[in-house]
């Protein structure tokens, strides 16, 4: 072998490393990418369930405003959906089929009876209930890729009228 070809050889060993360093680089900033797009994606679809929970609560207090004695009579034991009549007016309604649509996401409504001890403060357990308050929460699931998301918001609703 001459001193020509065995040059040609380490040559062609550097380029062979050299492409497959490369390569891995490559590899690796593609696989970031995608992470990051990933990433994105879900903290979009986060905000927007956020935003839609918000609305939630907010819908909820324009039915409140209409009538406490109606809100106050719903079941506690119900989750409800939000359906946005053609009279401009959110009304709940107990069937998913009939809500507002809102993309991917499911909306529910969750009435809860409040609980207050001989101080009114709110309790889990252990004081009575509290007819002019409720605990709202407004939960929002969806799918993301296999992987099912919820985000909740809750508040509380009093009736000073009364």
């Amino acid at each position: 072998m001459t001193e020509k070809n065995k040059k040609k050889g380490v040559v062609l060993a550097e380029v062979l490393v050299s492409v497959f360093i490369l390569s891995v680089i490559l590899v690796v900033l593609v696989s970031a990418n995608n992470f990051y797009i990933k990433s994105s994606s879900s903290n979009i679809l986060s905000a927007q369930a956020a935003y839609l929970s918000e609305e939630g609560i907010e819908a909820t207090h324009t039915i409140i405003d209409r009538s406490w004695a109606d809100f106050s009579a719903l079941s506690t034991s119900t989750p409800y959906y939000l359906y946005f009549s053609p009279d401009s007016l959110w009304n709940f309604v107990e069937s998913s089929s009939t809500a507002t649509q809102t993309g991917i996401f499911t909306r529910k409504i969750k009435i809860y009876p409040v609980i207050r001890d001989i101080d009114h403060r709110i309790v889990n357990s252990g004081g009575t209930e509290d007819p002019n308050t409720r605990k709202i929460v407004s939960e929002i699931s969806w799918f993301f890729g296999k992987q099912s998301k919820t985000k909740s918001l809750t508040s509380y609703f009093t009736n000073l009228e009364n």
